[in-house]
């Protein structure tokens, strides 16, 4: 709870008077999977934190801020390769039985979505989670 749902809610909170002043700003909250196949402690406290967006976001809104959430599937990166996904194999069954895009995403996939979210022209996208995830099944493992 303290990485997943505290550390984010804490920090919009603390910068949130000085973008209610400038009428204007931008809370894009990194979650994943919210329902998960085994028990874990990190689904909990990313459903907490897509809950809490969606409730900030009605109240930041009327202050010209947005806040959304960003879902990330597999994207290739060193917990995912390394620890996740060790080898070829493990990658190659895991894409074949629940990633119809035939592959992870790459990081810049990820922060396209992050700065398009963070442009004035996203000022009307406010209280959602998008996926970024090649139309994965929405499971934690």
């Amino acid at each position: 709870m303290a990485l997943n749902f505290n550390s984010a809610r804490h920090l919009a909170e603390l910068l949130s008077p000085a973008m209610k002043a400038a009428r204007w700003g931008r809370v894009i909250n990194v979650t994943g999977a919210i329902v998960a196949k085994a028990m874990n402690a990190a689904s909990p406290a990313k459903a907490a934190l897509e809950s809490w967006s969606k409730a900030a976001a009605a109240e930041f809104a009327p202050h010209g801020i947005t806040v959304n959430c960003i879902s990330p599937g597999r994207i290739n990166s060193v917990q995912i390769l390394n620890r996740l996904h060790p080898t070829d194999a493990s990658r190659r069954t895991y894409i074949e039985r629940n990633i119809p895009a035939g592959r992870f995403g790459e990081p810049e996939e990820l922060a396209a979505l992050a700065a398009f979210l963070a442009s004035t022209q996203a000022g009307y996208i406010t209280g959602t989670t998008i996926p970024v995830d090649g139309g994965a099944l929405r499971f934690a493992f």
